[in-house]
């Protein structure tokens, strides 16, 4: 298990996969499922599913270790149990499934703050996911306040180079830049890229993630020049050609060609975001992709050359079925071009999901009988911890997102 968590700190989340899936396994055989060690072992284990997009695997994982936890300490409430919450908070939050989390993290915050206090490191890491999620919610005066009190805690605790405290700094910078305050956003995700690359290599997953943040802060305050020569850092640096460096990859092809695109080399950057995206199977199509291929169909649109108004409609063919249809998310076979009703509607539907919410989304598909071909698509990447292009503005209208 700390093979594991070795593993996981080096960035090498294969091989943590492998080790806590065979200590989970090792243990479940020799002490069994339910034994104190064995579930934290399986904790650790479902862990690698969190983290590589199967989302609903360590959900599920972590619903079953809960509710083991309870029957082996009789329904009395452990510390093991309240932790193992705030990791089923984060699978419910990353599948968008905000009110779930809010109640199961509200849980686990309750019980740590009951058992070990405001000042605990139990208390303080459920209440960061908890915070995580109302700003999700759109409640961002709320979350940055909960999170400054956090963070002013850990670094009266750590000091100014604690790790803990320099996450909360990193999600500060992005909540600031989408509440417009520019000063507090800059210094945040500047400060939580400097900490992390003084500690870290900046091919590591948590470097890069951080670095894309900064750049969205960058681009979102009009500091093109920073943000480009961040991003040409990350493309040379990064070695983003990695299996499990694929959102980083997509996320960062994606701002290249906002970059592009806002400094008049329209062409260049339609073409190459076009060629990135085309190249893509189809089931590598997540939320980070989606988002590219919005902002992708806006930038034809404006160019508006001979075709683009038609290939920019065709972008979002095969993400809707029919409601009653019994298709699966990974299912094959053939699939007919979708008619230009449904190439509209599913358009209209991923913009109102970024823009608005996922439950606006939903309620316009059903209401014209269609509904996501894969659902998981539209789940959060978890990173280290992952940028988020969702909430980003539209080409050439930098600050403009919506909170």
């Amino acid at each position: 298990m700390r093979m594991g968590a070795y593993y996981f700190d080096q960035g090498r989340t294969s091989a943590m996969k492998d080790v806590r899936t065979r200590a989970a396994d090792g243990l479940t055989h020799l002490l069994g499922p339910c034994h104190r060690t064995t579930l934290k072992a399986r904790s650790g284990a479902a862990y690698a599913p969190l983290i590589e997009g199967d989302v609903k695997v360590a959900r599920d994982a972590y619903v079953q270790i809960a509710h083991d936890q309870l029957l082996v300490s009789k329904g009395k409430p452990s510390l093991d149990y309240y932790n193992t919450l705030i990791f089923q908070g984060q699978a419910e939050y990353l599948m968008n499934d905000f009110s779930s989390a809010v109640t199961t993290l509200s849980t686990s915050s309750a019980g740590f703050l009951r058992e070990k206090g405001g000042e605990s490191n139990y208390y303080l890491s459920a209440h960061l996911w908890y915070s995580i999620v109302i700003a999700a919610q759109g409640k961002l005066d709320v979350a940055i306040q909960f999170m400054e009190a956090i963070r002013q805690k850990r670094h009266e605790q750590y000091g100014g180079l604690d790790g803990f405290a320099n996450t909360v700094r990193i999600f500060l910078g992005d909540f600031y830049r989408r509440n417009g305050s520019r000063e507090e956003s800059i210094q945040h995700a500047e400060a939580g890229l400097d900490n992390r690359s003084q500690v870290k290599s900046f091919a590591h997953p948590a470097v890069i993630d951080t670095a894309v943040r900064l750049v969205i802060v960058y681009r979102h305050f009009g500091l093109a020049s920073n943000a480009t020569k961040l991003l040409d850092e990350l493309l040379t640096r990064s070695d983003l050609g990695q299996h499990d460096k694929f959102v980083q990859r997509c996320q960062v092809n994606h701002l290249h060609a906002l970059l592009l695109y806002e400094q008049g080399e329209v062409d260049k950057a339609i073409s190459q975001l076009h060629d990135f995206l085309a190249r893509l199977e189809p089931e590598r199509t997540g939320r980070v992709t989606l988002c590219a291929l919005l902002d992708l169909a806006l930038m034809l649109r404006k160019r508006n050359a001979e075709g683009d108004d038609d290939l920019s409609h065709s972008l979002f063919d095969g993400l809707l079925v029919p409601f009653a249809s019994a298709v699966q998310a990974d299912e094959g076979g053939d699939h007919k071009p979708d008619s230009p009703r449904v190439l509209r509607l599913a358009e209209e539907a991923l913009r109102i999901f970024r823009y608005q919410s996922g439950e606006k989304a939903d309620a316009l598909l059903k209401a014209e009988g269609m509904k996501w071909r894969r659902p998981r698509a539209l789940w959060l990447p978890l990173g280290m911890p992952a940028a988020d292009t969702t909430w980003m503005g539209p080409p050439g209208e930098v600050g403009k997102e919506l909170a």
